[in-house]
């Protein structure tokens, strides 16, 4: 909530076609926040230096579906070396996790006095080496979950900013701390409907201004009889990917550097003369598709699901999109009286329908 307020306290400001960075960004919150909040013309780069976690932030955002996040594994400071690339950078610090004390008893025997200035030397060391990927004029918002004055106010003291101020509703009960130029916002859990949350938004000096993307106007080469000609492709050996947009630019050329773990939509493999769509194509509600449609029961979606074949005669030949209550769950391939399950394996349920009967779905 707060994140989202202080995103929309500045978002006029932001350019349309603005690239924004999650700098910390798995397990996926807060790059799919950035995903409703921003202009629909921006990209967002989420960025994970964990390895292990960077590959479940990529399953969560390939989940969202939505077709202008990227996922990344690099240093923040390899980052920093694309000078003056990103519009707005999100930095949820790791920290010592004070704030999560009241209802993580993992973080309360973990912490010690040295912790805090072990984490506010890191923090640092994060935003000094990010800070020259924020273009002039571009905007850092800065979180951590602690109460510790030198992982949140202190941890960005050398930085040349100026500090944003924002209007928060007192209903809300975060209070402003810190002196007039060196401020942030503090949760406190005997205060707020939450845990021990700060941030603080920072503005880099200069003038921000459009970054000159552009929409490149190529013709999808991989023509398929159900992929929208609306879809910008990439082949990547027998891998086609795809988003609405490719854009053109030199902040986009700096970015095509990082280590990318989801560039853009897998949209379909080839297996031998024909091309069979991806199951993050199904997800990705942006894209349009030339197929048809079909509702699932409950318990035909927990089987298709589970990885099974659905026996049911839908009145059509070829690729089709399986739905329950209108939400796309991925493809089929419908021949002589069943639907050839085509939903990836790395995300099957791992329990049996007959495991799941009587829990509610998500949705």
């Amino acid at each position: 909530m707060l994140i989202a307020h202080a995103i929309k306290a500045i978002k006029d400001n932001l350019p349309k076609n603005s690239i924004a960075l999650d700098l910390c960004a798995a397990p996926g919150g807060k790059s799919t926040l950035l995903d409703q909040e921003l202009p629909p013309e921006s990209l967002i780069i989420a960025n994970e230096i964990i390895p292990k976690r960077a590959h479940i932030l990529r399953e969560n955002v390939l989940r969202w579906g939505s077709h202008r996040i990227r996922v990344t594994n690099n240093h923040p400071a390899e980052i920093g070396r694309l000078e003056s690339t990103f519009q707005f950078i999100l930095v949820d610090a790791p920290c010592s996790g004070e704030g999560m004390f009241r209802k993580d008893e993992v973080a309360r025997t973990e912490w010690t006095i040295e912790s805090g200035a072990l984490c506010s030397a890191r923090q640092s060391e994060i935003l000094e080496d990010i800070w020259p990927a924020l273009a002039p004029g571009g905007y850092l918002l800065y979180s951590t979950c602690t109460f510790d004055r030198l992982e949140n106010l202190d941890a960005w003291e050398n930085l040349d900013a100026e500090v944003i101020n924002l209007k928060l509703p007192e209903s809300w009960g975060v209070e402003k701390i810190g002196r007039p130029n060196q401020f942030g916002y503090q949760c406190f859990p005997d205060r707020v409907k939450g845990e021990g949350f700060f941030f603080t938004l920072l503005k880099k000096p200069g003038s921000s201004e459009e970054t000159g993307s552009s929409a490149l106007s190529i013709q999808n080469k991989q023509v398929l009889p159900w992929l929208s000609p609306e879809i910008q492709t990439t082949a990547f050996g027998d891998k086609l990917f795809g988003s609405l947009a490719m854009f053109d630019s030199p902040e986009m050329r700096k970015v095509k550097q990082l280590n990318y773990l989801l560039r853009e939509t897998p949209l379909a493999v080839k297996k031998g003369n024909d091309w069979k769509p991806e199951t993050p194509l199904a997800w990705s509600e942006s894209l349009p598709l030339s197929l048809p449609e079909f509702e699932l029961t409950r318990d035909e979606a927990l089987e298709y699901l589970h990885g099974q074949d659905i026996r049911n005669d839908f009145g059509v030949r070829g690729y089709v999109v399986l739905t329950y209550r209108a939400v796309r769950l991925g493809f089929g391939k419908q021949v002589n009286g069943r639907v050839n399950n085509l939903y990836a394996k790395s995300f099957r349920l791992r329990k049996s329908p007959n495991e799941l009967k009587g829990l509610p779905l998500p949705w």
